[in-house]
Order: C-alpha cells, then structure tokens, then sequence
C-alpha cells in the first residue's frame, strides 16, 4: 500500500498566516514571575518550524519589540507591542473561577494592504488579541483558497462584532 511511483511528488502547499507577535507576562500574588514571547503567530510558527511546514507570516509589533524570531513581523514605530499581563492570585477564595484576570494593550491590527499580492493554498487568521478585525476579514479569499480561522473571529462573525 504505498504511494503510486508514476504521480509526481506534489510540492509543498504554501501557507499564509496571520496573527501578531505579543509580550507575555505572567504575574502571580503581584509578583512577575515570567516574560516571554507570546501570541498566535509566535505559536503557530514554532509548531510549523518544528514540522517542516513552509509558511508566510505576517504579523505586527510595535518599536519596543523585545525578541529576536525567525520570520520578522511588520514594526508600526507608533504603536507598542500587544503586551498581554496574566494575573494570578491566590488570595482568591473558591474553585479557580476567577483566579486570573487577563490585561491587554494591542498593537494595531493586519490589514489586506500588509498581506501579500501573492496567492497560497492555505490561509490562517490566528487572532487572539484583536490582530485581524472581522470588517478586515471579508476580502480574505483573494489571498488564499482555504482559509482557515480561530474560534474567536468566528464568533465575533457570528455576534457582528
């Protein structure tokens, strides 16, 4: 059972991702115990990385940037960098319904003119933080034959946010 010798080998589907680059910081009883590089894009990127996939990413941060990635994102120097704050509290009675509270400030969302003229196979709008809003969304199939979104564009699709 294995491939038919006589097909070609079909070359490797291109891929177009976008989602933003973010500063994650995890803070427990006021205290920061963690910064790291965070977001959609720097997920997807390292998973895709890690398997081989070829991918465009395009994504934005702002001047203050702190990390060094593979695929470089867009700089708006006006804006910052989505920074995403996590906070934990164990001073918080009850079963871990509101033990963390989420802080975001979100650098300015993707827009068609940042994509690329070019056409791929698969496209993926990963937006966690507001990257990409759903009024940008509607031309989407001009760049890509499948297009692919997260759960929570689909719902602000779906609510008319």
């Amino acid at each position: 059972m294995g491939r038919n010798r006589t097909q070609p080998i079909s070359s490797p589907r291109r891929c177009l991702i976008a989602g933003n680059y973010c500063h994650d910081v995890l803070i427990h009883d006021d205290v920061v115990l963690a910064e790291t590089l965070g977001g959609a894009a720097s997920f997807i990127s390292n998973l895709f990385d890690g398997v081989s996939v070829s991918y465009n990413l395009v994504s934005k941060v702002g001047s203050d940037f702190a990390y060094s990635v593979h695929r470089d994102p867009i700089v708006v120097s006006d804006c910052r960098t989505t920074l995403s704050h996590a906070h934990f509290d164990s001073r918080i009675e009850g079963e871990g319904q509101q033990d963390r509270v989420l802080k975001r400030v979100a650098c300015d969302p993707i827009c068609p003119s940042d994509l690329p003229e070019s056409r791929f196979d698969f496209g993926m709008a990963i937006v966690v933080g507001g990257e990409i809003t759903v009024e940008r969304v509607g031309n989407w199939w001009r760049f890509a034959a499948l297009c692919l979104w997260t759960f929570r564009l689909c719902f602000g699709f779906l609510m008319g946010l």
